[in-house]
């Protein structure tokens, strides 16, 4: 019994290695100069773009979800940007500069 539980412990190492890997992989992937860096490369070669669009293309139909969060998250970060300015150009009106009449 005790082999196999360090079996599974061992396997439970290894799975979280991978993933180590794989989410630094993704993380290295998607930083600001890294997406900078492949967007300049695009812009000299049309058939480049056209690849890239079509590669986005079949991503968002075999993964959908995500990419709804994702513009899901960037609706509600520009709603919430306008919001505050909207709420940062209203005036402020104090009691003191029209009181209340009493009855």
């Amino acid at each position: 019994m005790d082999r196999s539980i360090e079996g599974l412990e061992h396997e439970v190492q290894e799975t979280r290695a991978r993933l180590d890997r794989t989410l630094g992989d993704l993380q290295s992937r998607l930083n600001v100069p890294s997406i900078a860096q492949d967007l300049r490369g695009t812009s000299a070669d049309p058939k480049a773009i056209g690849a890239a669009v079509l590669r986005l293309r079949s991503e968002l139909r075999q993964n959908p979800a995500p990419a709804l969060l994702v513009c899901a998250g960037l609706s509600w970060l520009v709603f919430d940007t306008i919001r505050r300015s909207v709420a940062a150009r209203k005036p402020v009106v104090s009691a003191d500069v029209f009181p209340t009449p009493d009855v």
